[in-house]
Protein backbone atom coordinates (compact mmCIF):
# COMPACT_ATOMS: atom_id res chain seq x y z
CA UNK A 1 0.00 0.00 0.00
CA UNK A 2 0.96 3.56 -0.51
CA UNK A 3 0.95 6.01 2.28
CA UNK A 4 1.07 9.83 2.60
CA UNK A 5 2.09 10.04 6.22
CA UNK A 6 0.25 7.62 8.06
CA UNK A 7 -3.13 7.80 5.88
CA UNK A 8 -3.10 4.96 3.02
CA UNK A 9 -4.65 7.08 -0.03
CA UNK A 10 -7.30 6.78 -1.13
CA UNK A 11 -6.48 5.92 -4.48
CA UNK A 12 -5.04 2.63 -3.37
CA UNK A 13 -7.50 2.35 -0.59
CA UNK A 14 -8.90 -1.13 0.34
CA UNK A 15 -12.55 -2.05 -0.74
CA UNK A 16 -14.40 -4.46 1.62
CA UNK A 17 -14.85 -4.32 5.40
CA UNK A 18 -13.67 -7.44 7.19
CA UNK A 19 -12.15 -9.46 4.93
CA UNK A 20 -9.42 -6.65 3.40
CA UNK A 21 -9.34 -4.59 7.38
CA UNK A 22 -7.50 -8.23 8.08
CA UNK A 23 -5.62 -8.68 5.48
CA UNK A 24 -3.37 -5.55 5.90
CA UNK A 25 0.52 -5.58 6.04
CA UNK A 26 1.91 -7.12 9.72
CA UNK A 27 3.25 -3.60 9.86
CA UNK A 28 0.21 -1.98 10.39
CA UNK A 29 0.83 1.09 13.69
CA UNK A 30 -1.40 1.72 16.17
CA UNK A 31 -3.21 5.01 15.24
CA UNK A 32 -3.12 4.21 10.95
CA UNK A 33 -6.38 4.87 8.78
CA UNK A 34 -7.41 3.25 5.53
CA UNK A 35 -10.46 4.51 3.87
CA UNK A 36 -12.93 2.02 2.71
CA UNK A 37 -15.03 2.16 -0.24
CA UNK A 38 -17.52 -0.17 0.65
CA UNK A 39 -18.01 1.78 3.61
CA UNK A 40 -17.24 5.38 2.34
CA UNK A 41 -15.24 6.18 5.55
CA UNK A 42 -12.38 5.99 7.25
CA UNK A 43 -11.40 3.23 9.52
CA UNK A 44 -8.33 3.43 12.57
CA UNK A 45 -6.55 1.15 13.42
CA UNK A 46 -5.98 0.63 17.33
CA UNK A 47 -3.55 -1.42 19.47
CA UNK A 48 -5.19 -2.07 22.85
CA UNK A 49 -8.38 -0.39 22.62
CA UNK A 50 -10.48 -2.78 24.50
CA UNK A 51 -13.14 -2.62 22.17
CA UNK A 52 -15.10 -5.78 21.41
CA UNK A 53 -15.09 -7.08 17.88
CA UNK A 54 -19.05 -6.92 16.40
CA UNK A 55 -18.18 -7.01 12.55
CA UNK A 56 -19.88 -3.72 11.62
CA UNK A 57 -17.92 -0.70 13.77
CA UNK A 58 -14.70 -2.91 15.29
CA UNK A 59 -13.03 -5.59 13.50
CA UNK A 60 -10.45 -7.29 14.61
CA UNK A 61 -7.43 -7.64 12.13
CA UNK A 62 -5.42 -11.09 11.90
CA UNK A 63 -2.08 -8.95 12.44
CA UNK A 64 -0.18 -6.24 13.87
CA UNK A 65 -0.03 -7.01 17.59
CA UNK A 66 -3.87 -8.38 17.48
CA UNK A 67 -5.60 -5.05 17.62
CA UNK A 68 -8.67 -3.63 16.03
CA UNK A 69 -10.14 -1.79 13.18
CA UNK A 70 -12.47 0.94 14.37
CA UNK A 71 -15.04 2.75 12.14
CA UNK A 72 -14.58 6.10 12.49
CA UNK A 73 -17.83 7.98 13.08
CA UNK A 74 -17.37 11.44 10.67
CA UNK A 75 -17.27 10.12 6.97
CA UNK A 76 -16.91 12.75 4.12
CA UNK A 77 -19.30 14.56 1.81
CA UNK A 78 -17.73 12.31 -1.30
CA UNK A 79 -20.61 9.76 -0.39
CA UNK A 80 -23.02 11.96 -2.04
CA UNK A 81 -22.17 11.59 -5.65
CA UNK A 82 -23.89 8.15 -5.10
CA UNK A 83 -27.44 9.27 -6.20
CA UNK A 84 -29.33 6.06 -5.38
CA UNK A 85 -29.60 4.79 -2.05
CA UNK A 86 -31.64 1.63 -0.68
CA UNK A 87 -32.20 0.99 3.45
CA UNK A 88 -33.49 -1.86 4.41
CA UNK A 89 -34.23 -1.73 8.55
CA UNK A 90 -34.70 -5.81 8.31
CA UNK A 91 -32.36 -7.63 5.68
CA UNK A 92 -29.99 -5.03 5.02
CA UNK A 93 -26.47 -5.03 6.54
CA UNK A 94 -23.92 -1.86 6.88
CA UNK A 95 -21.09 -3.32 5.22
CA UNK A 96 -23.31 -3.10 1.95
CA UNK A 97 -23.02 -0.15 -0.63
CA UNK A 98 -26.47 0.36 -1.21
CA UNK A 99 -27.00 0.28 -4.33
CA UNK A 100 -29.46 -2.00 -5.24
CA UNK A 101 -32.21 -3.75 -2.87
CA UNK A 102 -29.80 -7.02 -2.82
CA UNK A 103 -27.11 -4.73 -1.11
CA UNK A 104 -28.96 -2.48 1.21
CA UNK A 105 -27.80 -0.95 3.75
CA UNK A 106 -29.46 -1.51 7.55
CA UNK A 107 -29.31 2.05 8.97
CA UNK A 108 -29.97 5.39 8.01
CA UNK A 109 -27.11 6.20 9.80
CA UNK A 110 -24.87 4.81 7.70
CA UNK A 111 -25.69 6.41 5.14
CA UNK A 112 -25.45 9.96 6.85
CA UNK A 113 -22.23 8.78 8.06
CA UNK A 114 -21.05 8.32 3.99
CA UNK A 115 -22.14 11.42 3.06
CA UNK A 116 -20.80 13.32 5.55
CA UNK A 117 -22.36 15.60 8.54
CA UNK A 118 -23.07 18.35 6.64
CA UNK A 119 -22.93 17.32 2.47
CA UNK A 120 -23.05 19.16 -0.56
CA UNK A 121 -26.11 17.92 -2.94
CA UNK A 122 -24.47 18.72 -6.71
CA UNK A 123 -26.60 16.23 -8.86
CA UNK A 124 -29.89 17.15 -9.79
CA UNK A 125 -32.12 13.83 -8.61
CA UNK A 126 -31.25 11.43 -5.41
CA UNK A 127 -33.33 8.84 -4.74
CA UNK A 128 -33.27 7.63 -1.16
CA UNK A 129 -35.58 3.74 -0.82
CA UNK A 130 -36.68 2.34 2.21
CA UNK A 131 -37.62 -0.76 1.86
CA UNK A 132 -39.18 -1.81 5.54
CA UNK A 133 -40.16 0.75 8.27
CA UNK A 134 -37.40 3.00 9.93
CA UNK A 135 -37.78 2.54 13.65
CA UNK A 136 -37.24 5.81 15.88
CA UNK A 137 -33.71 4.78 16.64
CA UNK A 138 -32.67 5.45 13.34
CA UNK A 139 -34.10 8.86 12.29
CA UNK A 140 -33.99 9.84 8.56
CA UNK A 141 -31.78 12.76 8.63
CA UNK A 142 -31.39 15.46 4.93
CA UNK A 143 -29.23 17.79 5.70
CA UNK A 144 -26.84 19.83 4.02
CA UNK A 145 -26.71 22.27 0.77
CA UNK A 146 -27.99 22.27 -2.35
CA UNK A 147 -25.42 23.31 -5.09
CA UNK A 148 -25.99 26.71 -6.37
CA UNK A 149 -28.74 27.17 -8.57
CA UNK A 150 -29.36 23.19 -9.69
CA UNK A 151 -32.42 22.56 -8.51
CA UNK A 152 -31.75 19.83 -6.36
CA UNK A 153 -34.89 16.93 -5.56
CA UNK A 154 -34.33 14.52 -2.96
CA UNK A 155 -36.66 12.07 -3.34
CA UNK A 156 -37.88 9.34 0.13
CA UNK A 157 -39.57 6.33 -2.03
CA UNK A 158 -41.43 3.57 -0.24
CA UNK A 159 -40.51 0.90 -2.69
CA UNK A 160 -37.76 0.10 -5.12
CA UNK A 161 -40.26 1.24 -7.48
CA UNK A 162 -41.41 4.46 -7.82
CA UNK A 163 -45.02 5.28 -6.77
CA UNK A 164 -45.44 1.80 -5.31
CA UNK A 165 -46.12 1.27 -1.16
CA UNK A 166 -44.22 -0.80 0.74
CA UNK A 167 -46.21 -3.98 -0.15
CA UNK A 168 -49.63 -5.41 -2.08
CA UNK A 169 -52.17 -5.88 0.80
CA UNK A 170 -54.54 -7.79 -0.93
CA UNK A 171 -52.32 -10.33 -2.84
CA UNK A 172 -53.87 -9.17 -6.06
CA UNK A 173 -56.15 -6.57 -7.94
CA UNK A 174 -59.63 -5.50 -6.64
CA UNK A 175 -62.27 -4.30 -9.13
CA UNK A 176 -63.81 -1.02 -8.89
CA UNK A 177 -67.13 -2.21 -10.11
CA UNK A 178 -69.34 0.60 -8.82
CA UNK A 179 -68.37 3.94 -8.92
CA UNK A 180 -70.80 6.56 -7.55
CA UNK A 181 -69.96 9.93 -8.82
CA UNK A 182 -69.63 12.67 -6.03
CA UNK A 183 -72.81 15.04 -5.15
CA UNK A 184 -71.97 18.24 -3.87
CA UNK A 185 -75.41 19.81 -3.70
CA UNK A 186 -76.63 16.63 -1.33
CA UNK A 187 -73.54 16.64 0.78
CA UNK A 188 -72.08 12.73 -1.12
CA UNK A 189 -68.91 11.85 -1.35
CA UNK A 190 -67.57 9.55 -4.01
CA UNK A 191 -67.31 6.22 -3.01
CA UNK A 192 -66.32 2.99 -5.15
CA UNK A 193 -68.01 -0.67 -4.63
CA UNK A 194 -65.44 -3.71 -5.17
CA UNK A 195 -67.32 -6.72 -5.39
CA UNK A 196 -64.02 -9.04 -5.12
CA UNK A 197 -63.39 -7.94 -1.78
CA UNK A 198 -63.32 -11.13 0.42
CA UNK A 199 -65.39 -9.31 3.10
CA UNK A 200 -66.22 -5.84 3.80
CA UNK A 201 -63.73 -2.74 3.67
CA UNK A 202 -63.25 -2.74 7.55
CA UNK A 203 -63.10 -6.29 8.48
CA UNK A 204 -60.25 -6.48 5.03
CA UNK A 205 -58.49 -4.03 7.11
CA UNK A 206 -58.09 -1.79 4.25
CA UNK A 207 -59.92 1.25 5.55
CA UNK A 208 -57.72 4.38 5.71
CA UNK A 209 -55.03 2.17 3.58
CA UNK A 210 -53.55 4.00 0.16
CA UNK A 211 -55.23 2.31 -3.24
CA UNK A 212 -53.21 2.68 -6.43
CA UNK A 213 -55.13 2.12 -9.89
CA UNK A 214 -53.22 -0.36 -11.89
CA UNK A 215 -55.55 -0.11 -14.84
CA UNK A 216 -57.54 2.28 -16.92
CA UNK A 217 -56.97 5.73 -18.11
CA UNK A 218 -55.88 7.03 -14.53
CA UNK A 219 -53.26 4.42 -13.81
CA UNK A 220 -51.17 4.94 -11.24
CA UNK A 221 -53.62 7.48 -9.83
CA UNK A 222 -54.09 6.95 -6.12
CA UNK A 223 -57.26 7.29 -3.52
CA UNK A 224 -57.58 6.61 0.46
CA UNK A 225 -60.85 4.26 1.20
CA UNK A 226 -61.92 6.56 4.22
CA UNK A 227 -65.40 5.15 5.52
CA UNK A 228 -66.87 1.81 5.02
CA UNK A 229 -70.34 2.57 3.90
CA UNK A 230 -71.39 -1.21 3.89
CA UNK A 231 -72.34 -3.82 0.85
CA UNK A 232 -68.44 -3.38 -0.38
CA UNK A 233 -68.55 0.09 -0.85
CA UNK A 234 -66.72 2.66 0.61
CA UNK A 235 -66.72 6.51 0.83
CA UNK A 236 -62.99 7.41 -0.64
CA UNK A 237 -61.02 10.88 -1.07
CA UNK A 238 -60.95 12.68 -3.80
CA UNK A 239 -58.22 10.32 -6.00
CA UNK A 240 -55.03 12.05 -7.05
CA UNK A 241 -53.52 11.87 -10.38
CA UNK A 242 -50.15 9.81 -11.13
CA UNK A 243 -47.00 11.91 -10.69
CA UNK A 244 -43.53 10.92 -11.90
CA UNK A 245 -40.93 10.84 -9.52
CA UNK A 246 -38.12 12.57 -11.53
CA UNK A 247 -37.46 15.84 -12.06
CA UNK A 248 -39.41 18.21 -11.86
CA UNK A 249 -41.95 16.56 -9.72
CA UNK A 250 -45.35 17.81 -11.01
CA UNK A 251 -47.88 18.01 -8.49
CA UNK A 252 -51.29 18.64 -10.18
CA UNK A 253 -54.51 20.41 -8.73
CA UNK A 254 -57.01 18.52 -10.32
CA UNK A 255 -58.72 15.52 -9.41
CA UNK A 256 -60.53 12.71 -11.49
CA UNK A 257 -63.16 9.68 -11.12
CA UNK A 258 -62.41 6.36 -11.49
CA UNK A 259 -64.14 4.32 -14.48
CA UNK A 260 -66.02 1.03 -14.02
CA UNK A 261 -63.81 -1.96 -14.07
CA UNK A 262 -60.72 -0.39 -13.20
CA UNK A 263 -58.44 -2.33 -11.44
CA UNK A 264 -56.58 -1.33 -7.96
CA UNK A 265 -54.21 -2.68 -5.23
CA UNK A 266 -54.18 -1.81 -1.70
CA UNK A 267 -51.18 -1.17 -0.37
CA UNK A 268 -48.59 -0.52 3.09
CA UNK A 269 -46.64 1.93 3.32
CA UNK A 270 -42.96 2.21 4.39
CA UNK A 271 -42.88 4.04 8.32
CA UNK A 272 -40.67 6.82 8.87
CA UNK A 273 -40.67 7.20 12.47
CA UNK A 274 -38.51 10.36 12.58
CA UNK A 275 -37.97 12.53 9.69
CA UNK A 276 -35.60 15.79 10.04
CA UNK A 277 -35.19 17.97 6.98
CA UNK A 278 -32.61 21.09 7.24
CA UNK A 279 -31.90 21.57 3.73
CA UNK A 280 -30.19 25.07 2.52
CA UNK A 281 -30.68 26.15 -0.91
CA UNK A 282 -27.64 28.54 -2.46
CA UNK A 283 -28.80 31.15 -4.69
CA UNK A 284 -32.13 33.04 -5.93
CA UNK A 285 -33.91 30.90 -8.47
CA UNK A 286 -32.93 27.65 -7.32
CA UNK A 287 -35.98 25.10 -6.53
CA UNK A 288 -34.73 22.47 -3.88
CA UNK A 289 -36.84 20.10 -2.54
CA UNK A 290 -37.30 16.77 -0.83
CA UNK A 291 -40.12 14.98 -2.02
CA UNK A 292 -42.02 12.47 -0.24
CA UNK A 293 -42.98 9.35 -2.37
CA UNK A 294 -45.55 6.67 -0.84
CA UNK A 295 -44.72 7.31 2.83
CA UNK A 296 -45.86 7.01 6.57
CA UNK A 297 -43.78 10.33 8.62
CA UNK A 298 -45.08 9.64 12.35
CA UNK A 299 -42.89 13.05 13.26
CA UNK A 300 -41.41 15.44 11.00
CA UNK A 301 -39.38 18.50 12.05
CA UNK A 302 -38.30 20.95 8.88
CA UNK A 303 -35.89 23.80 9.38
CA UNK A 304 -34.25 25.29 6.00
CA UNK A 305 -35.09 27.12 2.86
CA UNK A 306 -35.80 24.09 0.35
CA UNK A 307 -39.56 23.01 -0.64
CA UNK A 308 -41.19 20.17 0.75
CA UNK A 309 -43.36 17.91 -1.66
CA UNK A 310 -45.71 14.56 -0.54
CA UNK A 311 -47.37 12.44 -2.89
CA UNK A 312 -49.69 9.66 -1.97
CA UNK A 313 -48.46 9.88 1.93
CA UNK A 314 -49.66 9.46 4.98
CA UNK A 315 -48.86 12.18 7.14
CA UNK A 316 -49.12 11.60 11.02
CA UNK A 317 -46.66 13.84 12.61
CA UNK A 318 -48.35 16.27 15.46
CA UNK A 319 -44.80 17.92 15.77
CA UNK A 320 -44.99 21.58 15.92
CA UNK A 321 -41.49 22.76 15.38
CA UNK A 322 -41.96 22.99 11.87
CA UNK A 323 -40.48 26.45 10.45
CA UNK A 324 -39.76 25.76 7.02
CA UNK A 325 -39.01 28.78 4.75
CA UNK A 326 -39.67 27.03 2.05
CA UNK A 327 -43.32 25.98 0.36
CA UNK A 328 -44.84 22.77 1.25
CA UNK A 329 -46.99 20.67 -1.07
CA UNK A 330 -49.09 17.78 -0.30
CA UNK A 331 -51.27 15.74 -2.68
CA UNK A 332 -53.39 12.82 -2.52
CA UNK A 333 -52.39 12.51 1.76
CA UNK A 334 -53.85 11.10 4.40
CA UNK A 335 -54.04 13.53 7.47
CA UNK A 336 -53.91 12.21 10.86
CA UNK A 337 -55.94 13.25 13.42
CA UNK A 338 -54.40 15.72 15.25
CA UNK A 339 -51.50 16.13 12.34
CA UNK A 340 -49.34 19.56 12.19
CA UNK A 341 -48.67 20.92 8.76
CA UNK A 342 -46.84 24.09 9.68
CA UNK A 343 -44.65 25.79 7.23
CA UNK A 344 -43.54 29.70 7.25
CA UNK A 345 -44.13 30.33 3.73
CA UNK A 346 -47.50 28.65 1.02
CA UNK A 347 -48.96 25.27 1.96
CA UNK A 348 -51.22 23.59 -0.66
CA UNK A 349 -52.73 20.57 -0.34
CA UNK A 350 -54.43 18.68 -3.01
CA UNK A 351 -56.96 15.91 -2.74
CA UNK A 352 -56.48 14.79 0.72
CA UNK A 353 -58.56 13.13 3.61
CA UNK A 354 -58.50 13.76 7.41
CA UNK A 355 -58.90 10.19 9.27
CA UNK A 356 -61.19 9.28 12.14
CA UNK A 357 -58.29 7.69 13.48
CA UNK A 358 -58.63 9.74 17.49
CA UNK A 359 -60.07 12.95 17.78
CA UNK A 360 -58.47 15.78 16.88
CA UNK A 361 -58.48 18.09 14.19
CA UNK A 362 -55.94 18.54 11.90
CA UNK A 363 -53.90 22.04 11.60
CA UNK A 364 -52.81 23.50 8.74
CA UNK A 365 -50.69 26.80 9.03
CA UNK A 366 -48.78 29.18 7.70
CA UNK A 367 -46.65 31.68 9.85
CA UNK A 368 -45.45 34.16 7.94
CA UNK A 369 -47.87 35.42 5.59
CA UNK A 370 -47.98 32.89 2.20
CA UNK A 371 -51.19 31.27 1.02
CA UNK A 372 -52.93 27.94 2.04
CA UNK A 373 -54.04 26.42 -0.56
CA UNK A 374 -56.96 23.42 0.20
CA UNK A 375 -58.73 20.73 -1.98
CA UNK A 376 -60.07 18.16 1.13
CA UNK A 377 -62.09 16.00 2.42
CA UNK A 378 -62.32 15.15 6.20
CA UNK A 379 -64.07 12.49 8.12
CA UNK A 380 -62.95 13.83 11.20
CA UNK A 381 -64.73 14.37 14.14
CA UNK A 382 -63.48 18.17 14.67
CA UNK A 383 -62.93 19.00 10.72
CA UNK A 384 -60.25 21.23 9.90
CA UNK A 385 -58.22 24.10 11.43
CA UNK A 386 -56.59 26.86 9.34
CA UNK A 387 -54.38 28.49 11.39
CA UNK A 388 -52.54 32.30 10.47
CA UNK A 389 -51.85 35.01 10.24
CA UNK A 390 -52.43 34.50 6.51
CA UNK A 391 -55.06 34.75 3.44
CA UNK A 392 -56.40 31.10 2.53
CA UNK A 393 -56.40 31.36 -1.00
CA UNK A 394 -57.53 28.83 -3.68
CA UNK A 395 -56.62 28.61 -8.06
CA UNK A 396 -59.86 29.32 -9.70
CA UNK A 397 -59.27 25.24 -10.58
CA UNK A 398 -59.23 23.85 -7.56
CA UNK A 399 -61.92 23.43 -4.76
CA UNK A 400 -61.72 23.59 -1.22
CA UNK A 401 -63.76 20.68 0.56
CA UNK A 402 -64.22 20.90 4.23
CA UNK A 403 -66.08 17.81 5.11
CA UNK A 404 -67.51 16.87 8.47
CA UNK A 405 -69.53 14.10 7.74
CA UNK A 406 -70.36 11.47 10.15
CA UNK A 407 -74.05 12.28 11.50
CA UNK A 408 -75.42 12.28 7.93
CA UNK A 409 -73.84 8.58 7.31
CA UNK A 410 -74.43 7.39 10.65
CA UNK A 411 -70.47 6.77 11.84
CA UNK A 412 -70.24 9.12 15.18
CA UNK A 413 -74.21 10.52 15.75
CA UNK A 414 -73.00 12.62 18.12
CA UNK A 415 -70.78 14.55 16.11
CA UNK A 416 -70.70 18.43 16.75
CA UNK A 417 -68.66 21.01 15.18
CA UNK A 418 -67.59 22.84 12.09
CA UNK A 419 -66.16 20.70 9.11
CA UNK A 420 -63.67 23.95 8.58
CA UNK A 421 -62.48 26.27 11.31
CA UNK A 422 -60.60 29.34 10.54
CA UNK A 423 -58.39 31.23 12.94
CA UNK A 424 -56.54 34.32 12.44
CA UNK A 425 -56.94 34.42 8.35
CA UNK A 426 -58.93 35.80 5.98
CA UNK A 427 -59.94 33.18 3.86
CA UNK A 428 -60.64 34.33 0.22
CA UNK A 429 -63.66 32.05 -1.41
CA UNK A 430 -64.40 34.70 -4.20
CA UNK A 431 -62.52 32.84 -7.02
CA UNK A 432 -63.35 29.08 -6.69
CA UNK A 433 -66.00 26.96 -5.31
CA UNK A 434 -66.56 26.20 -1.11
CA UNK A 435 -68.35 23.16 -0.04
CA UNK A 436 -68.81 21.13 3.54
CA UNK A 437 -71.06 19.26 5.60
CA UNK A 438 -71.18 19.50 9.06
CA UNK A 439 -71.99 17.21 12.30
CA UNK A 440 -74.93 17.48 13.84
CA UNK A 441 -75.02 20.78 16.23
CA UNK A 442 -72.35 21.95 13.94
CA UNK A 443 -71.69 24.78 11.13
CA UNK A 444 -69.77 23.94 8.04
CA UNK A 445 -67.74 26.86 8.72
CA UNK A 446 -66.54 28.67 11.89
CA UNK A 447 -64.49 31.80 12.03
CA UNK A 448 -62.94 32.69 15.34
CA UNK A 449 -61.97 36.28 15.96
CA UNK A 450 -61.05 38.34 13.77
CA UNK A 451 -61.88 36.20 11.00
CA UNK A 452 -62.95 37.57 7.45
CA UNK A 453 -64.81 35.31 4.97
CA UNK A 454 -64.78 36.95 1.13
CA UNK A 455 -66.93 35.41 -1.37
CA UNK A 456 -68.19 36.02 -4.94
CA UNK A 457 -71.51 36.93 -5.99
CA UNK A 458 -74.18 34.86 -5.95
CA UNK A 459 -74.00 34.50 -2.49
CA UNK A 460 -73.62 31.33 -0.60
CA UNK A 461 -76.13 28.70 -1.52
CA UNK A 462 -75.74 29.09 -5.24
CA UNK A 463 -73.87 27.34 -7.56
CA UNK A 464 -70.29 28.52 -5.87
CA UNK A 465 -71.21 27.26 -2.57
CA UNK A 466 -72.62 23.81 -1.18
CA UNK A 467 -72.92 23.95 2.53
CA UNK A 468 -74.97 21.67 4.40
CA UNK A 469 -75.96 21.75 8.22
CA UNK A 470 -76.95 18.51 8.82
CA UNK A 471 -78.93 18.94 12.12
CA UNK A 472 -81.19 21.60 10.24
CA UNK A 473 -80.52 21.43 6.36
CA UNK A 474 -81.25 23.19 4.28
CA UNK A 475 -82.53 26.12 5.99
CA UNK A 476 -80.55 25.92 9.14
CA UNK A 477 -77.23 28.32 9.57
CA UNK A 478 -74.02 26.85 7.83
CA UNK A 479 -71.92 29.57 9.49
CA UNK A 480 -71.08 30.30 13.39
CA UNK A 481 -68.18 32.38 14.64
CA UNK A 482 -66.97 33.34 18.26
CA UNK A 483 -68.07 36.57 20.61
CA UNK A 484 -66.28 35.90 23.41
CA UNK A 485 -66.48 32.12 24.65
CA UNK A 486 -70.21 31.84 22.76
CA UNK A 487 -70.80 30.67 19.61
CA UNK A 488 -72.79 32.63 17.53
CA UNK A 489 -75.27 31.31 14.52
CA UNK A 490 -76.89 34.59 13.85
CA UNK A 491 -76.78 38.38 13.52
CA UNK A 492 -77.63 41.69 13.48
CA UNK A 493 -80.03 42.17 10.76
CA UNK A 494 -80.81 46.21 9.14
CA UNK A 495 -83.97 47.16 6.88
CA UNK A 496 -82.11 48.66 4.04
CA UNK A 497 -85.25 49.84 2.65
CA UNK A 498 -84.17 53.66 4.90
CA UNK A 499 -80.99 54.89 5.19
CA UNK A 500 -79.35 54.41 7.00
CA UNK A 501 -80.71 51.02 7.35
CA UNK A 502 -82.55 50.65 10.55
CA UNK A 503 -81.86 47.79 13.21
CA UNK A 504 -84.44 45.19 12.79
CA UNK A 505 -83.77 41.63 14.24
CA UNK A 506 -81.04 39.15 14.53
CA UNK A 507 -81.27 36.46 12.12
CA UNK A 508 -79.71 33.31 11.29
CA UNK A 509 -77.03 32.67 9.55
CA UNK A 510 -78.73 31.07 6.17
CA UNK A 511 -77.71 31.18 2.46
CA UNK A 512 -81.00 32.58 2.22
CA UNK A 513 -80.90 35.17 5.00
CA UNK A 514 -77.69 36.65 3.84
CA UNK A 515 -78.68 37.18 0.06
CA UNK A 516 -81.94 38.51 1.47
CA UNK A 517 -82.55 42.34 0.70
CA UNK A 518 -86.33 42.14 0.57
CA UNK A 519 -87.08 45.31 1.60
CA UNK A 520 -88.75 45.75 4.81
CA UNK A 521 -88.54 43.07 6.25
CA UNK A 522 -84.80 43.06 7.47
CA UNK A 523 -81.72 41.32 5.58
CA UNK A 524 -78.02 40.82 5.09
CA UNK A 525 -78.19 42.15 1.76
CA UNK A 526 -74.96 39.63 1.51
CA UNK A 527 -72.82 40.59 4.01
CA UNK A 528 -72.22 40.92 7.84
CA UNK A 529 -69.54 42.43 10.26
CA UNK A 530 -69.48 41.68 13.99
CA UNK A 531 -67.22 45.06 15.55
CA UNK A 532 -67.09 42.73 18.80
CA UNK A 533 -65.47 39.84 17.62
CA UNK A 534 -64.10 41.44 14.22
CA UNK A 535 -65.62 37.85 12.04
CA UNK A 536 -67.48 39.08 9.32
CA UNK A 537 -68.70 37.47 5.91
CA UNK A 538 -68.48 39.92 2.47
CA UNK A 539 -69.45 39.43 -1.21
CA UNK A 540 -66.27 40.58 -3.23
Amino acid sequence: MKRRGNVISPIDSIDTIVEQLQQTDSSVEDGETVWVRQTQCLWVYRINSGLTPDGLNVVASLYGNGGVWQRLATGTSGGVAQTTWFIDSTNGNDDNNGLTSATALKTDAERQRRIGTWPLWTASEYHLRYLNDVPSTDPVIITGTCAFNSGVNIYLHSSETSGSGKAVLTGGNLTANVVTAENRPAGTPLTIQANDLPVSWTASGFVNQRCRLTSGANIGGTFWPAFDAGAKTAQISPPAPFVSMTNPPVFQANTFTPANGDTFVVESLTAIAVLEINLTGVGVGSSNSVVLDSVTVSSATMNGGASLFANASDWASTNQRQQFLGSITLQGMRIRANGRVFGSSSVSIFNGYADDSAAGAPYFASAGGGNTILRFITWQRQGVIIVGPHAAEISAVSSVKAWNIQSPFGVFNNTAGPGLTLTNCSFNASTFELWGVCGAGGTPVHLTTGNVLYYRAPPPGQANMYLINVAAAPAGAWISYLRAQAIQTSAPTFDYSVAPPVFTTVRVLTPVNLQNTNLGTGGLAGQWFDPLSGCGMMAK
